[in-house]
């Protein structure tokens, strides 16, 4: 397929089923509306390869390899589950949502983050490694729970929110910081934190709990 989006809908509650998806310009799924279902799909050398603008969208067991950014979320509400993301240069999940749940996804080799986050939002039972920084929490309750976030260029964990939850991570092999801190009433507990350095964390916060 050659054209600046692969595949655009404008309307509620579409399927992509179990589709190959490759060299396009611009956006290989731009979804524009809620209810979508995004399956099995093989997406590959793109720009973005998929583009969420609406509410309550499932993105299940799809492989996806970007150059850029391989899923953008700007909607509420939506699951992405059992993924292989790559990101050739920016991020592997760019989320500007909120209350979006994220799980069981294997995340490698992107320059920036493999999360970035709003609020609201959940993260567990998955993989991160290979980028700058494992995930970026730049709002507040968000909760980052079971993930295993490994060789990272910089930091494994920066949180800039009040109020998230990291608990039951392994963290290893981040160069810099493991967990690195600025906001208040954070609440990192039971994680397993590995670096040949006395100082795990960065905390820049008030009240925040370390256990």
């Amino acid at each position: 397929m050659n054209s600046n989006n692969g595949i655009t809908s404008h309307e509620i509650k579409n399927s992509l089923f179990n589709n190959t998806i490759m060299n396009i310009k611009d956006h290989e799924i731009l979804l524009r509306d809620d209810g979508n279902f995004i399956i099995k799909n093989n997406i590959k050398d793109t720009k973005i390869a998929i583009c969420s603008l609406g509410d309550n969208k499932k993105i299940i067991s799809n492989k996806i390899n970007s150059n850029s950014e391989c899923i953008s979320l700007k909607g509420h509400y939506n699951t992405l589950n059992n993924n292989t993301i790559n990101s050739k240069e920016n991020y592997g999940i760019k989320s500007k949502g909120r209350e979006n749940r994220f799980s069981n996804n294997k995340i490698t080799s992107s320059k920036y983050s493999g999360h970035v986050k709003e609020n609201r939002n959940k993260i567990s039972s998955s993989t991160i490694k290979a980028f700058r920084i494992g995930v970026y929490v730049k709002d507040d309750y968000t909760s980052i729970w079971d993930v295993k976030i490994e060789k990272n260029k910089k930091h494994g964990i920066e949180i800039r929110g009040k109020k998230n939850i990291i608990k039951k991570n392994t963290l290893f092999k981040n160069p810099s910081r493991v967990i690195k801190i600025f906001g208040d009433r954070n609440k990192i507990t039971h994680n397993i934190l590995s670096k040949k350095t006395d100082r795990l964390t960065a905390i820049y916060g008030f009240k925040t709990r370390l256990n």
